[in-house]
């Protein structure tokens, strides 16, 4: 049976899912637009209109179909065999790809006060699919104070991670002006950004055919897969 919980240590795997809702109740954990349920080894959680869920072995599917079924969502984030068992619409798929980062020595200081319309457009640039520009701005600002997220911006690029705990993270963009690619920039900022994560483990997710090559030259490999998933009538 499903129960609500609220503390980020009972969110037990290694997945990028799971990764995904510790760090959201490490930033949110009492807030009213946060919900998180725990099914045996199997974790929802609901941030906004968006759902996030990390399966397990134990999963009852039936119980959990009839709590999705109550909840009003537009997007549901999982991997592709558990979205298979969903049968809902899928917006995209892809790559998961992970690496042990490097314990580093000096990492530089977070960035507290970005350019957030420059990183705005720059993500808008490269084709990202974004929310509303101030609800955007208020979670990365929110997460970035409390160092659960770090940007590294400059003229041409950004790389910045958007979930953090204190082992893991997940990098949620890194992007280059259209015109300025190929030119060094993705490379400096994901170097920068990486710099910034001694020690965690990092991971981040990709198109199917898309930089696959350049992530590889950074230690980064293919762990697994995701899919994004759209609300239909039961």
């Amino acid at each position: 049976m499903f129960r609500q919980i609220t503390d980020p240590a009972a969110v037990v795997g290694n997945s990028l899912s799971h990764v995904k809702i510790q760090a959201n109740l490490k930033v949110y954990q009492n807030l009213p637009f946060l919900q998180t349920w725990q099914q045996n080894d199997t974790f929802l959680q609901k941030i906004d209109d968006q759902l996030i869920l990390a399966s397990g072995e134990n999963m009852d599917l039936p119980e959990l179909l009839s709590l999705l079924h109550m909840i009003d969502f537009s997007s549901l984030f999982t991997d592709r065999k558990t979205a298979k068992l969903l049968k809902l619409p899928v917006l995209q798929s892809g790559i998961v790809m992970q690496k042990e980062n490097g314990t580093g020595t000096s990492p530089p200081a977070n960035n507290y006060d970005p350019d957030y319309k420059h990183l705005y457009s720059i993500l808008k640039s490269g084709g990202f699919p974004l929310p509303d520009y101030n609800v955007f701005v208020s979670d990365l600002s929110f997460r970035v104070r409390r160092g659960r997220a770090h940007v590294i911006l400059d003229q041409h690029a950004c790389a910045f991670t958007l979930w953090e705990t204190e082992t893991q993270a997940v990098i949620a963009a890194v992007c280059v002006l259209p015109q300025q690619r190929r030119k060094g920039y993705g490379t400096v900022v994901l170097q920068k950004l990486l710099a910034a994560l001694p020690g965690k483990r990092v991971y981040l997710y990709r198109e199917e055919e898309k930089n696959k090559k350049f992530y590889n030259q950074f230690g980064f490999y293919d762990t697994g897969d995701f899919a994004v998933l759209k609300r239909k009538d039961f």
